[in-house]
């Protein structure tokens, strides 16, 4: 090429060659004979250059894999001139001109035209050349390792694969970035991301084109991330980014700033409004290594597709967790649980009720589990809690379930199935439920105390399996101020097994189980699951023990003290409880005293009729109410929505009845009289009734209250005869009626005969059925929410409680009736101070339930109460129903520190 060759010839201003150029030769061929190798592209440049023979020639830019060459297409052949000419060479100097007018490439000492429209294709011709030059020069592979390479690359990235340079985190690669990203990737190193920002990078200093810009890219492979450019012609700009996570400030009007961190300085970046949900979701990615932030792509394409499996995001979260589950637990249960679904994700509660009470093997447990909700989801469980369950563990499972948006219903069946694997498992499942408890509660009704409190026994269950005894109490403690009122639970049937309040039971027995545990202050927890549960012997039995093993368990309770007092009730249900000669006297203290048991005599009488009773204040007779009827009760109101009863005329009594003569009954004046005192009383005139009438009590309301009282329980002689504590019992529940307002009876009862049905008074209560319709049944538990196993453990174990409900009419009537009925006990036994003969009493007063007597004498009175029978003898039941009602509730106001408070405020 010679010298003379420097000015630029004169080219068509559009780009295009002289008429008369021609290409002689190949320019492929000339790069092959050079030893160039082969032609990979070829541009054929505007304008013409002097050859040193004088004439004129064209020229052709082109690309093969190791270079970028001029060549003088018409320079004769064996001419230095007709050689190719490496533009790139050192000290060769070459320039590319941007133009309005057409584009220059200037390459000294010649100056040539770019073709009209082939501006981008020159450049990017350059640029190929130029990165690959900048990574260094590399031999021209063999035919058999470029295939190699080839093949292993387009494994990798299969555009039918996960991996493929598309989809929602890989914007379009131009091609000199393509060539940039494949030699900057090691062979094996897949691309995560790859997202164009609105900042520029501008590279003045630039050989080639001084000034030009390119967008930055923030790339992210399975191993690192940078932020990278390149320029149109083949400049490199890159910077590393520091292992730690992105952050997303998102834009007034659109758009936002993603800010890096390079070596601990932060950079910011403008993104484009179209980037922004994909740089929001890969915030994480840069912060985790290895299969994690693999797993953490496949939650930004789970995220990005809305949490739909059948998106394509999701669709490609699917595989990318596919090829990671077999070595990574969590993408095994993300898979399981989220994006491939095979087992039941609910609980079939009828199964699960039958199951309870099982005690399985670990292995078949595990069985079990496969065999409903897949071996897959189980698997991973399993291979989750042999990583361990130390704090770093259990940390991992939480930001898991955050990160994933798993939600309160699955994460607790991760919890419950975790738990059915051991314990190990268990521990790692702990924080996720202490996590999950206050949002299942969040989703429940505000008025469903009753979900509420089972999600918080749940969780004490998992404390105590786990020896976090301390922390099962605190949550105990916080649910107790909060739980739902069972008062009416107390009017409802029992059963030797179960109490009414089961919810209180339910408590008190996790907190007994979480003192003993601990080896302090479970009698408390005790005596309150004895006063829920009276009539179940165990009860009274733990208790006594317990004391036992605690001598002054029981001293808070001064005079009248709770062991005394338990062991009388369990005497007393024992199945000779009743037998005259095997219980102890009962005074007016309430306590057993020995000391008068094998010969009460006249002056042991005379010491008992030396107390007399002290008129309660107003706050101790609200106490003295059934819950139930309190005025902050569910029937506390019911009295002032009760039809007034219209009484009888005294004088219409005579023909019937006689005045009772106190100065013979003294007894019967003592128990009047105390009664009287105790619930601040008028006079009460007594009548006693005669023939037909001759056994019950009833009190009536009127301008002097008055009493009806049947003969037979004066007569010392008659099987209905009441001793004095029982009279004193009988008599002053009939005028804790009055005092109460109980108007339970029409005026044509009184002749009429209904008081022998067992379930009295029950026509005037008709007037309270408005109220008691407003009544909701026992609330149902979160099980019909959701179907987790140990919720419905507590369902299966709170089945008795939702059977007995106030749902129809008779039964809310029945209800009044017996708050009622309830709160006229509590009055007869702080007034008679002795359970034995109140219950004594419950039984003579009426003609039904006296015939029962003698099977509570020869059997004992749980036998009595709880015994079946004939299914079509539906009245008998209710008789029975009624009186352990009342029985139970009469034991557990005994055993109460309420009982204390009034007996001493009544006896001193």
């Amino acid at each position: 090429m010679s010298e003379g060759a420097e000015q630029p010839v004169d080219a068509d201003r559009r780009g295009r060659a002289s008429p008369d150029a021609s290409v002689p030769t190949e320019p492929a061929q000339r790069l092959r004979q050079a030893g160039h190798g082969e032609l990979v592209e070829a541009l054929r440049l505007g304008g013409s250059v002097r050859l040193a023979s004088g004439g004129r020639s064209g020229a052709t830019l082109c690309r093969t894999r190791t270079g970028l060459f001029l060549i003088l297409t018409d320079a004769p052949p064996g001419s230095p001139e007709a050689e190719p000419v490496d533009l790139l060479a050192a000290g060769r100097s070459l320039r590319y001109l941007g133009r309005t007018l057409g584009d220059r490439l200037e390459a000294e000492p010649w100056r040539f035209a770019v073709p009209w429209g082939r501006g981008e294709q020159a450049q990017r011709m350059i640029a190929k050349v130029r990165v690959g030059r900048a990574f260094g020069e590399r031999p021209a592979p063999s035919a058999d390792a470029q295939r190699s390479w080839a093949q292993e690359r387009g494994e990798l990235d299969h555009p039918d694969g996960p991996w493929s340079w598309d989809g929602p985190f890989v914007d379009t690669i131009e091609a000199r970035e393509r060539a940039w990203l494949l030699r900057w990737l090691d062979a094996d190193e897949r691309l995560l991301a790859w997202l164009r920002t609105d900042e520029l990078e501008r590279f003045a200093d630039s050989p080639v084109r001084p000034g030009s810009a390119s967008a930055r890219v923030l790339v992210i492979t399975e191993r690192r991330q940078a932020l990278a450019a390149v320029s149109p012609v083949g400049d490199l700009w890159s910077q590393s980014i520091d292992d730690a996570p992105l952050s997303w400030t998102p834009g007034r009007i659109g758009g936002g700033v993603l800010g890096v961190l390079s070596e601990g300085a932060p950079l910011d970046n403008r993104v484009p409004l179209t980037a922004e949900a994909s740089v929001s979701a890969l915030t994480e990615l840069t912060a985790s290594h290895g299969d994690a932030r693999l797993r953490e792509l496949a939650r930004a394409l789970w995220l990005v597709g809305q949490f739909r499996p059948s998106s394509v995001a999701g669709q490609r979260a699917a595989a990318v967790l596919s090829q990671l589950a077999d070595r990574d637990a969590y993408a095994a249960l993300t898979l399981a649980l989220l994006v491939e679904p095979v087992g039941e994700l609910s609980v079939d509660r009828s199964v699960i009720e039958s199951e309870v009470g099982e005690h399985l093997s670990l292995e078949e447990r595990r069985a079990r589990l496969r065999r409903r909700h897949g071996p897959a989801l189980v698997d991973a469980l399993e291979a989750l809690s042999r990583g361990g369950s130390e704090p770093p563990a259990r940390e991992a499972l939480l930001q898991w379930w955050r990160a994933w948006s798993v939600g309160p219903v699955r994460g607790e069946l991760v919890v419950e199935l975790l738990c059915e694997l051991g314990a190990s498992a268990s521990a790692l499942a702990l924080p996720l439920h202490e996590t999950i408890r206050p949002l299942m509660q969040a989703r429940l009704d505000e008025h469903d105390l009753v979900g509420a409190a089972v999600l918080d026994f749940v969780l004490v269950e998992h404390l105590l399996a786990l020896g976090e005894a301390q922390r099962a109490l605190d949550v105990l403690e916080q649910r107790r101020d909060a739980l739902p009122s069972e008062a009416l639970q107390d009017l409802l049937p029992v059963s030797a097994e179960r109490g009414g309040q089961t919810i209180r039971v339910e408590l008190h027995e996790l907190a007994a189980a979480a003192h003993r545990e601990l080896g302090d202050g479970h009698v408390p927890a005790l005596a309150e699951l004895a006063q829920l549960q009276p009539l179940v012997s165990t009860r009274i039995e733990t208790l006594l023990a317990a004391i036992d093993g605690d001598a002054g368990a029981d001293e808070q309770f001064g005079e009248l003290r709770l062991r005394e007092r338990a062991e009388f009730v369990r005497a007393m249900l024992d199945e000779d409880g009743f037998a005259d000669e095997q219980m102890p006297f009962i005074g007016s203290s309430g306590l057993p005293a020995p000391e008068l048991s094998e010969r009460p005599g006249a002056d042991e009488a005379a010491s008992e009729r030396k107390l007399r009773a002290r008129p309660l204040a107003a706050d101790e007779l609200e106490l003295l109410r059934h819950p139930a009827a309190r005025e902050d009760g569910v029937l506390g109101r019911l009295q002032g929505m009760l039809a007034k009863v219209t009484v009888p005329d005294c004088s219409q009594l005579k023909s019937y009845c006689e005045r009772a003569n106190l100065a013979k009954a003294t007894a019967l004046s003592r128990a009047l009289a105390d009664a009287s005192v105790l619930l601040g009383l008028g006079g009460v005139e007594p009548f006693v009734s005669r023939g037909d009438k001759s056994v019950g009590l009833r009190a009536y309301e009127g301008s002097t209250a008055f009493m009806l009282l049947g003969g037979d329980h004066l007569d010392p002689d008659n099987h209905a005869h009441l001793d004095e504590a029982a009279l004193r019992f009988a008599v002053t529940c009939e005028l804790a009626h009055l005092r109460f307002g109980h108007s339970r009876v029409t005026s044509t009862e009184v002749w009429s005969g209904t008081l022998d049905l067992g379930l009295s008074g029950l026509g005037m209560v008709i007037a309270a059925a408005p109220i008691l319709k407003g009544l909701k049944a026992p609330a149902k538990h979160l099980l019909d929410k959701v179907g987790a196993p140990a919720i419905n453990r507590w369902r299966k174990k709170l089945a008795a409680r939702d059977s007995h409900s106030l749902a129809s009419d008779n039964s809310q009537l029945v209800a009044a009736h017996r708050v009622m009925q309830l709160t006229a006990d509590r009055a007869g036994l702080v007034a008679c101070g002795d359970p034995r003969a109140a219950i004594r009493g419950m039984f003579a007063v009426h003609p039904a339930h006296l015939s029962q007597w003698p099977l509570v004498v020869s059997h004992g009175l749980r036998a009595c109460l709880t015994r079946q029978t004939r299914p079509d003898d539906e009245r008998e039941r209710a008789r029975l129903d009624d009186l352990a009602v009342r029985v139970a509730a009469l034991l557990s106001f005994y055993l109460s520190e309420d009982y204390v408070r009034l007996r001493r405020a009544s006896f001193g």
